[in-house]
């Protein structure tokens, strides 16, 4: 489809990412951070998100992450 969607998705609680990836079939983690700073730590988007965006992925319906 055309459904192409930017937002600061590290952020979010699993439930509210779970709703905003709902109608998606597939999902690239294209996400990164080169070091740590007053934005952004490597941790929270290296570890955590990539853990809660898998999540919900494997969660029915299941969804195909790149």
């Amino acid at each position: 489809g055309d459904a192409c969607e930017q937002a600061a998705l590290v952020s979010l609680a699993q439930a509210d990412l779970a709703r905003r990836l709902a109608d998606a079939d597939i999902v690239v983690n294209c996400i990164g951070v080169l070091q740590d700073g007053p934005a952004m730590d490597t941790d929270k988007v290296h570890r955590q998100f990539a853990m809660k965006l898998a999540a919900v992925c494997a969660a029915p319906p299941q969804k195909l992450l790149i």
